[in-house]
């Protein structure tokens, strides 16, 4: 995996519980950077993630990692952003810049942390 890279995959230990997912859904729709968050009948949280500070996204994905039993994150960006008609690029028909995908991960991952219960857990 490179920073630059447009498709950026991660898989979290599998310590996640439903309750889990449930908090990370919350911090997802209480962050302001999300948009079009749903839900897929098997259990995967899709949204769009604005990593940057421009109107611009990335796809993500949150789903079950079967072979781990953790939760893997997906994102996905670098395709061209297109204007509110969807068939001419608006004026900002352009890609994301490179890093941007790896950019939301670190982000995700941060605000998955974030919503975990902190129960339990020692500092050293």
């Amino acid at each position: 995996m490179h920073a630059d890279d447009d498709t950026q995959t991660l898989t979290l230990p599998p310590a996640w519980s439903s309750e889990d997912q449930d908090r990370f859904r919350a911090a997802l729709l209480a962050s302001g950077r999300t948009a079009g968050v749903e839900e897929s009948p098997v259990g995967e949280l899709r949204f769009q993630w604005r990593p940057l500070r421009s109107w611009r996204f990335v796809r993500a994905t949150v789903s079950r990692d079967e072979a781990t039993g953790g939760v893997r994150l997906d994102i996905r960006g670098g395709e061209e952003q297109k204007g509110r008609d969807r068939e001419q690029p608006g004026r900002h028909g352009f890609r994301l810049p490179p890093g941007s995908s790896f950019v939301a991960l670190c982000q995700l991952v941060r605000l998955a942390g974030a919503s975990a219960p902190r129960e339990g857990v020692r500092t050293p």
